[in-house]
Order: structure tokens, then sequence, then C-alpha cells
């Protein structure tokens, strides 16, 4: 069942002190940006700004003002953000899916669109900005168990995907834009000389509503695909629900202008500049806190929908080169104008495969991070979540049934799908077995997938991510 915005807004009082400001989300028609938005009304903000390129798929709560802007467009975002108290910056692209693959756009938006809002940010006066960040900076496929913000950066140029090069960069600018001096008689409720500015690396997003994961992780479900799992089985990810992904950001956005408290975690160098606020300059990592197999919290999901769990496991590598076929296949077939959504990058194999968990002791010293959803209560409202839309699409698919009069058309409309994947799977259990003796595309190549570095590359990478992952 999903909760109601009064709810949530309830369990996020402990990130208030936003009474009477005003408020910029970015990136405010996604399933994070929408919530920060409901939960700054609850926390008595005068005003929210809400940007995006899409309009929302749902009306936004009374109360939140929709702008149809671009964060490319400089000169919109230095009007809109005059008078703004803080901009939280969400908007981001090509995290998962045929997204990722579109390099030129992930990294126009990441980065140009970040250098935007952080030079609006400026001109306009506004005294914090809160970036919203992904572990993706810090990990590349090497593994990670309990990591900290000590942490140096992954080599951008190293990453397989664009979407994580960028958000490294991104990140980087946002951070070292702290301390940046603010114009004479900057607006906003907190006068202050300068721009204070913070990073929360999130842990992949889980909750009620949620739309860029589950549903393809249930349509795959369905379709027959959840057929093995990745990686050892002892792999250990963290998944963070956005109610507590949204608190952090609260917190976070509070602590830009609170007094610095007299004992801190060591977290990372803090400059001269940071003195205005504990969060200012600073990253954290933001998680439930319950470090899992990421098959295993899957697990729940598929007993809902009475899906067999896997008994199979695929190495790492084998998935690897998998995937780095259908990068392949994709580009070519995306020149030629068909698109399709892929059914596994290699990104995304590295993200649930390989190990990489993180502390956020840094955030609950520092920031008072205190999850207000446990990680089982989490898994039962997105459970019950999606077996309400099952549900609500079963009631749907047989509505149309009936109209249709057709037990034919009945039959295609629910086949076809299963069909048409399975081939697109099969084709690429072809090229996996081809390949099965040659490259394996790994963290540290150049992120080309053309069949020339294909074939030079060969088994030294195998080897060397072999080396890695299997210790």
């Amino acid at each position: 069942m999903r909760q109601s915005a009064e709810k949530r807004g309830s369990i996020l009082d402990g990130a208030c002190g936003f009474q009477g400001g005003n408020f910029v989300v970015t990136g405010a028609s996604g399933y994070l940006g929408r919530r920060i938005c409901e939960s700054l009304l609850q926390s008595k903000a005068r005003k929210v700004l809400a940007i995006d390129t899409r309009a929302p798929v749902d009306p936004l709560p009374e109360g939140v003002a929709f702008l149809y802007a671009d964060i490319l467009d400089l000169r919109t975002l230095t009007q809109r953000f005059h008078g703004s108290d803080a901009v939280l910056h969400v908007a981001s692209y090509g995290m998962s899916g045929k997204e990722m693959l579109n390099r030129k756009k992930t990294r126009e938006i990441n980065v140009l669109g970040t250098r935007n809002v952080i030079a609006a940010c400026i001109a306009a006066g506004v005294a914090r900005l809160v970036y919203t960040s992904t572990y993706n900076v810090v990990f590349g496929g090497v593994p990670i168990s309990n990591g900290s913000e000590l942490l140096p950066y992954y080599p951008a140029e190293k990453h397989v995907d664009e979407y994580s090069a960028s958000k490294t960069v991104a990140e980087q600018l946002v951070l070292s834009a702290n301390g940046a001096y603010l114009p004479e008689g900057s607006s906003g409720s907190y006068p202050q000389r300068q721009l204070a500015t913070c990073a929360i690396r999130s842990a992949a997003i889980y909750g009620e509503g949620e739309e860029r994961h589950f549903p393809r992780i249930v349509r795959s479900m369905n379709r027959g695909l959840f057929c093995i799992t990745i990686g050892d089985p002892s792999s250990k990810v963290d998944w963070v629900h956005v109610d507590n992904l949204v608190h952090a950001h609260l917190k976070a956005c509070q602590h830009l202008l609170a007094p610095l408290s007299a004992s801190r975690l060591p977290g990372g160098p803090r400059s001269a500049q940071s003195a205005h606020g504990v969060a200012a300059g600073q990253a954290y990592f933001i998680s439930d806190g319950a470090p899992v197999n990421n098959f295993q919290f899957l697990r729940g999901v598929s007993d809902a929908l009475g899906v067999r769990f896997p008994a199979v496991a695929a190495p790492v590598w084998a998935m690897i080169t998998l995937a780095w076929c259908i990068e392949i296949v994709w580009q070519v077939l995306s020149a030629a104008g068909i698109e399709f959504n892929p059914l596994i990058t290699r990104a995304e194999v590295l993200k649930v495969g390989v190990t990489h968990y993180f502390s956020t002791a840094k955030a609950k010293a520092e920031l008072g991070y205190d999850p207000p959803v446990s990680p089982s209560e989490g898994q039962r409202r997105l459970v019950e979540d999606i077996l309400h839309k099952e549900e609500r699409q079963k009631a749907l698919l047989q509505a149309q049934r009936t109209v249709s009069g057709s037990t034919l058309g009945g039959f295609l409309s629910v086949q076809r799908p299963h069909l048409v994947w399975w081939m697109a799977v099969l084709s690429g259990m072809a090229l996996l077995a081809l390949c099965a003796c040659g490259p394996t595309p790994l963290p540290g190549d150049t992120g080309s997938t053309s069949l020339g570095s294909f074939a030079a590359n060969a088994r030294r990478h195998r080897q060397h991510f072999a080396g890695i992952v299997c210790g």
C-alpha cells in the first residue's frame, strides 16, 4: 500500500528547519525529486520550484510550482534561482537501460548541466547546493567492503559507462565550488557571502512507486528471464529506501548552514571556506545500512510473484562478455534507427555482481542521519506495491480481452513479449559462446565497443578481472 505524502512527511520531521524558505529541485518529475518536493512542503517550506524537462506523471502536490526547463539553459536557471535559499540538484541522465548507452547526452546533462546549476547558484546568490551523487564515483568494479568517504575517486576515464564517469566529474565540480563567493546583496532568507555545497552518494533506490529499476526487474521476472543470478552468492551491495534518501538530502541541506560540531569523524579534507556548515564541501554515503546479496534482496519480489528463484549463478566475467555483446548490437541497431532496452549492460553487471557497500557512520555523526524506514519495513512496502500494480495490470489485460473478444489476440498480446525476449536471450547466448575464449571488456577499458577493440583486448582482460574479483 502506497504511503500518503502526509504520512511520509511525518517520518521526515527530523529534517526540519525549512519553514518559510524558498527551494528549487531539479529533476523534480523523477521518483526522488518528487518525494523531495513533497517533504520540503511537509517541512513548511514557503515555496518549492520543481524543474524538469518532462511533465510529472502525476500532479505535483499543491504548493509546488512546476517549471518546464532544461538544466542546459543557463539563462533560465539563473533567472528562476533568484530568491531561493537552496537548490537540490537531483536531475541526471543515463542511470540504466538504453539511456546508459547514450554517451553524448549522458555527459552533456550530467556534466554541462551541473556546471550550469553551479553557475546559476553563484550568479543568483543561492547559499546552498545539495547534489545527488552515486556510489559509482568510487566504485568501478573492484570489490569494496564497508568503504568510507576517505576512498579516492575511481578514475573517470576507466569507467565502463558514461553515467559513472560523468557523475564522478560532476561531483568534483560541485564540491570544488564550495566556498565560491556570492555577489553583493545575495537573495534568500539566509544572506551569506559564500556558496555551501555537498554531495549525497546514494545506493540503489527502492520503494513504493519506484519507476526505473523495479519495473524492468518485474518485467524480466514475468517474461521468464529471471533464470540466473550474477556473481558470487556471498557478494553484497547496499540499497536505500526512498524515504531514507529524502531524509538524508534534507539533513544535508539543513547542515550546510549548521554550526560546526566540536568533534567530527574524519571523512576527507575540509577547506577554511567550509566554516559555515558541517556538511559544506563534504560527500556522504547513504543507504539503509544493511548490506545484502543483490539477488537475495530481490527474492522477496520473486517469491511474491510466484517466480522460482534461480539455482544457477553466472560468473561476472561471462555476464560482462554477454553485456558487451548486447552493447555492440545496440550500437549497430541504434545507428540504423532501431532502439531497444538492453537486457543488461556492463555497468549493471558490476553493480549487481560485485561486492560494494559503504559505512553511513559519517552521515550519522555529522548530519544526524537516522533512517526512518527499516530494511524489513521497506521490503514489505515494496512487495505490497508491486503486487498491487500486478493486480491492476492483470485486471486491465482481462478487460482488454473481454472488449476485443479475441482469444487469439489475447494470446498474442501476452505471449509475444516472451517470445521476443527469449529470442534476444538466445542470440546473446550464441554471441557469448563465440566470445567465451575471447576478450572481456572490463573496468579500465576506454568504453569503446567497436569490433576491432573487442578483438584486440582478448583474454588479457578476462584474466585481469578474474584476478580482481576472485582474488
